[in-house]
């Protein structure tokens, strides 16, 4: 947090875990960026999956990294958030990232038509 207000970038992955497919975003992101008022770029990085067995055999691995919109989480000027509120932000984030992501990767955000943006503010 105190990385964040102090104007550096942190790298978070919202899922908690590495796996082929999205899974359901943990709260963590949601709460880290509203305590430090900090904007949220997301990032779909694709091809990782075969760095290790490229590396093996001394070959070079295509990946490529995709960046969205930043944007900010609307908290309408409330200094809590209630645990259904997060989630709902969160959810939010992660059709973010989905979009960046091959359909076959999306995983739990797959259904972008579920997509809103109710409570978060993109950038210029």
């Amino acid at each position: 947090m105190n990385l964040l207000k102090a104007g550096n970038i942190v790298l978070m992955a919202p899922e908690g875990t590495r796996e082929p497919k999205l899974s359901e975003g943990k709260d963590g992101i949601t709460y880290v960026a509203l305590k430090a008022s900090a904007a949220i770029l997301p990032c779909g990085i694709e091809g990782t999956r075969e760095f290790l067995h490229n590396l093996k055999r001394l070959r070079r691995t295509r990946v490529s990294v995709t960046f969205g919109p930043a944007f900010k989480f609307r908290a309408n000027g409330e200094r809590t958030v209630t645990h259904d509120d997060r989630s709902h932000l969160t959810h939010e984030a992660m059709y973010q990232l989905a979009r960046l992501l091959p359909e076959q990767r999306r995983g739990y955000y797959e259904d972008l038509t579920k997509a809103t943006t109710e409570k978060i503010e993109f950038l210029a």
